[in-house]
């Protein structure tokens, strides 16, 4: 089974001070558990990274983008490793 992530679900995950940061940690963690592959597009990825950037800031969105990109759970379907 897959599901797509979107961006308000990233910067929930990503932005500890984020209202939803626990819910999101929960959600990912329990999708992980079920062996729910996740699947992120490329154009989230760049609005997640823009926004985080100007919400947080650009090295945090560096940071939390490289986790993506190098972690098994999102997936970037379109985007090569």
């Amino acid at each position: 089974m897959n599901t797509i992530v979107d961006t308000d679900a990233l910067v929930g995950l990503f932005d500890i001070r984020d209202v939803h940061n626990e819910e999101a940690q929960r959600i990912f963690e329990e999708l992980t558990r079920q062996g729910i592959n996740t699947l992120l597009l490329p154009t989230t990825l760049s609005e997640f990274t823009a926004l985080f950037a100007n919400k947080v800031s650009m090295e945090e969105a560096q940071r939390a983008t490289d986790k993506i990109m190098h972690s098994d759970s999102p997936q970037c379907p379109s985007t090569p490793r």
